[in-house]
């Protein structure tokens, strides 16, 4: 699934990146705002998986300088993120 093609809100984004954390971390976010840090459901190993997942699943770039745990801290915020670096000039460059 491709979020620069512009078929797919950020809702759409949002339960897809809840699908993610399901799938691939074994992780249930209690809510599109539920802090995912700072419970504890997402670790520091977690975030490199979540990260390398969000490349994969939208086709979008997560490079060091995106690194700051805001971006990661709900599904929303994430969901946000893959947004606005889908619409970025190199969003999509991998």
């Amino acid at each position: 699934m491709s979020v620069g093609s512009g078929d797919f809100g950020e809702g759409a984004v949002q339960e897809r990146v809840g699908t993610l954390l399901r799938e691939r971390l074994h992780v249930e976010a209690p809510s599109v705002d539920a802090d995912l840090l700072t419970s504890g459901l997402v670790d520091s190993l977690g975030l490199v998986e979540l990260c390398a997942a969000l490349e994969e699943q939208f086709h979008i770039r997560v490079g060091l300088e995106d690194l700051d745990p805001e971006h990661f801290r709900s599904v929303e915020r994430i969901a946000s993120f893959v947004c606005r670096r889908a619409a970025g000039p190199d969003g999509g460059a991998a």
